[in-house]
């Protein structure tokens, strides 16, 4: 089982997967070359009960739709000669002829705001080249997900670098995008930011900001927003204005390192009133937290151009 704190290539691997899943109906199953790191998707599939034997060729890992992932090999004529895959319904599968010509190609767009899919969570390519995940229904949709926690197996407990350019993977589902990615979103238009988390008795919060901007690394990614509308208490007013900090990079008012005493990146003050990169699984202001919350199962962060 591949970690959530992935190698470069094992995000080249799981984006090939995200092609496939967001193909729909013209992908049935992928191959991912670790090599050259090219992604071939298979168009079609037919119920397959023989096994051949290995013929010379290119090793691909393959799979479909879930995470079962095989070595096989490729014959020189593009068609797979060896089914050592299973689907999620348990039937061995063989695939068609695949393009063998080159890495497969997916639309890209301006931002989220342009994505139409009935796909909640899809992940897409943006004009800029960023691979983003975006939320297509929350309050009409067109949000870019750029903190998104369901679990503890990715920490949020990291240094500078790693928050300026993002870390997990969007295609697994936990991830942050990055503040360099972040700010260069904001450098093309005007954003909103909207909040949700989830508790322990699957309660939803939501917290929206009308406005919502950081500033560049030489201002260490300060955070200012301002317009707040939810259903719960209003916990960033205490961050607004302050600079990131991380436990190698301490911008905060304290005398202390608040990134050191609560393990996450955040854009602390005296420490916190919110800390949604906080220790998975801890309760109270040492965990993911919320202003009172603090048992938080699920947290997404998003902004959303305006109009």
């Amino acid at each position: 089982m591949l970690e959530l704190n992935s190698t470069f290539d094992d995000v080249r691997h799981f984006s090939c997967v995200s092609l496939c899943l967001r193909a729909n109906k013209t992908c049935y199953s992928y191959m991912f070359n670790e090599t050259s790191r090219e992604c071939h998707l298979g168009s079609w599939v037919v119920p397959s009960r023989t096994l051949n034997s290995t013929i010379q060729g290119k090793l691909y890992s393959v799979g479909k739709y879930c995470n079962t992932n095989k070595t096989v090999s490729l014959q020189p004529d593009g068609n797979l000669s060896k089914c050592d895959i299973c689907s999620c319904t348990g039937d061995c599968l063989s695939l068609g002829k695949l393009d063998v010509l080159g890495p497969v190609t997916s639309p890209v767009y301006e931002s989220c705001r342009d994505v139409v899919t009935s796909d909640p969570r899809p992940v897409v390519t943006l004009t800029s080249g960023l691979v983003v995940m975006c939320d297509t229904v929350s309050d009409g949709g067109g949000w870019t997900i750029f903190q998104r926690r369901f679990s503890p197996l990715l920490s949020f407990n990291r240094g500078w670098d790693e928050y300026k350019y993002g870390f997990g993977n969007a295609s697994m589902g936990e991830f942050y995008l990055g503040n360099e990615n972040i700010y260069f979103l904001m450098t093309q238009k005007k954003y909103e930011l909207r909040i949700d988390f989830t508790d322990d008795v699957n309660k939803t919060y939501v917290a929206k900001y009308s406005s919502f901007q950081i500033l560049s690394e030489c201002n260490n990614y300060r955070l200012l927003i301002s317009g707040y509308s939810g259903n719960y208490r209003d916990s960033l007013p205490a961050h607004n204005n302050m600079s990131f900090s991380t436990y190698d990079r301490d911008n905060d008012i304290s005398s202390g390192n608040c990134a050191q005493s609560f393990h996450s990146g955040f854009w602390f003050f005296n420490c916190l009133n919110a800390n949604l990169n906080g220790v998975y699984g801890n309760w109270f202001v040492d965990g993911i937290y919320w202003d009172y919350v603090n048992k938080i199962y699920f947290t997404e962060m998003k902004m959303r151009a305006k109009i």
